[in-house]
């Protein structure tokens, strides 16, 4: 019978498992735009409203961030893990929308502010149990 994981053990394997995710979606999108397969499909004017809504996106990730760190420090320790994958999710979101709108744009800056919001929820919520 397989041992149960504990509860720190588990939420490291979540956000591996998350930021895998995100590495292997970028890269493979870098590599793609590196060999030629990856071009803009949208008509400009498309991707400008696309463009708003991945800023919008990371917007509301950042904002769901801060909201979650200020609600952290009060719950009680049982609920903090749920807390912290729901923030890793937020950035998790924001990641892979910004790396859509840079697969239908070709733009590799258009990932960079999802990436950031991802960025940021894995430094501001670690994988370690809070006490």
């Amino acid at each position: 019978m397989a041992a149960v994981p504990t509860p720190a053990a588990a939420l490291f394997r979540i956000r591996i498992a998350m930021i895998t995710g995100v590495v292997v979606f970028s890269v493979t999108l870098f590599t793609l735009k590196r060999n030629g397969m990856l071009t803009a499909t949208s008509p400009p004017e498309q991707l400008a409203n696309l463009r708003i809504a991945t800023l919008v996106a990371a917007v509301v990730a950042v904002a769901g961030l801060v909201a979650l760190r200020n609600r952290i420090a009060s719950a009680p320790p049982e609920r903090r893990s749920a807390l912290t994958i729901l923030a890793w999710a937020f950035g998790e979101f924001a990641a892979l929308f910004g790396l859509a709108f840079y697969m239908v744009s070709g733009a590799e800056g258009a990932a960079a502010p999802g990436l950031i919001a991802f960025a940021i929820a894995m430094i501001f919520f670690p994988a370690a149990a809070r006490a």
